[in-house]
């Protein structure tokens, strides 16, 4: 999917025979709709909505995802292949703002999976909490 004013840089072709399929949760500017969303439907496929434990976080601009809480965090999964985790993790500052690892995610239509997601690595303020779990760049999402 192709669109104008797009860098050609992300006009690599992903999807080569023989590249080995892993897929991540996102949450937040990678969703569907979302500003960075091209990002994600250029090297990869979306899979299912789902849903994870954890805190979801209002850092501005963007969510952080925290992986301890008892609230579910709601986003996407997609599936990706290794040149666009390289993409993903430059994207989300892997190491020093977000850290990779696996987490347990749930989806009505792909019942629970492991799958890669990022988790926020900085101090918060308990004030920063999207109780609903839900994140939008329009605004944080507080209803269910």
């Amino acid at each position: 999917m192709s669109k104008a004013g797009h860098s050609t840089l992300w006009t690599i072709h992903f999807f080569e025979k023989g590249h080995a399929m892993e897929k991540v949760f996102v949450y937040g500017t990678l969703k569907s709709g979302e500003r960075a969303c091209s990002l994600m439907e250029r090297c990869g496929e979306f899979q299912c909505l789902a849903k994870t434990k954890g805190t979801l976080i209002d850092l501005g601009g963007f969510p952080g995802f925290i992986g301890t809480g008892e609230s579910f965090v709601h986003g996407e999964v997609w599936s990706i292949n290794q040149e666009g985790f390289s993409w993903l993790d430059c994207y989300e500052g892997e190491g020093f703002l977000y850290q990779r690892r696996k987490i347990e995610v749930e989806s009505e239509t792909e019942g629970q999976q492991v799958v890669w997601g990022y988790e926020y690595l900085r101090d918060y303020s308990p004030s920063q909490k999207i109780e609903s779990g839900m994140w939008s760049s329009k605004k944080a999402v507080d209803t269910v």
